[in-house]
């Protein structure tokens, strides 16, 4: 879907009625947001129905079904929603390095499910020992769900 790299950042704003990004079917993993570096701003709109970035070979699980945070990104969600995505880890929002600040806005309705290995979760959020996560103002995660072979944290999972 989008990239956003080292010293770029994306700000998505006013996208009301249509405005949502959702991962063509044709694609088989990918995140909505893959914030690999820099900075993504999120105001309103919609990011769903995408998997998740798949790990390596050997690794098949896939995380950050909405938004990925790695390499020291940040991701700023003033509003909108973060929904009807799924991954091993992460359904919503993936921080494996970086800052997710949520100000705001709404990640709701997206899964984690059973994938290789174990410690799977974080429906709505999954965080790891190398990212942070900053939740404040009238920001919420409800009505994310762990499946089969999920272990923790329906909502946010911090590893």
């Amino acid at each position: 879907m989008f990239e956003v790299p080292t010293g770029s950042t994306l700000t998505l704003t006013d996208c009301t009625g249509n405005g949502q990004i959702i991962r063509d079917s044709s694609f088989s993993n990918g995140s909505g947001v893959y914030v690999n570096g820099g900075t993504l701003n999120l105001y309103s709109g919609q990011i769903t129905k995408s998997t998740g970035q798949q790990g390596t070979v050997s690794n098949k699980n896939n995380y950050g079904g909405g938004v990925y945070v790695n390499n020291g990104g940040t991701f700023n969600m003033y509003g909108g929603f973060i929904t009807g995505n799924s991954a091993n880890y992460g359904g919503g929002v993936y921080v494996k390095s970086g800052t997710f600040n949520m100000y705001g806005g709404t990640i709701k309705e997206n899964t984690s499910s059973e994938g290789y290995g174990s410690g799977f979760g974080g429906a709505g959020v999954y965080v790891e020992a190398s990212g942070n996560f900053i939740m404040k103002n009238d920001a919420s995660v409800t009505a994310n769900r762990i499946e089969y072979g999920s272990t923790a944290g329906a909502g946010v999972y911090v590893n």
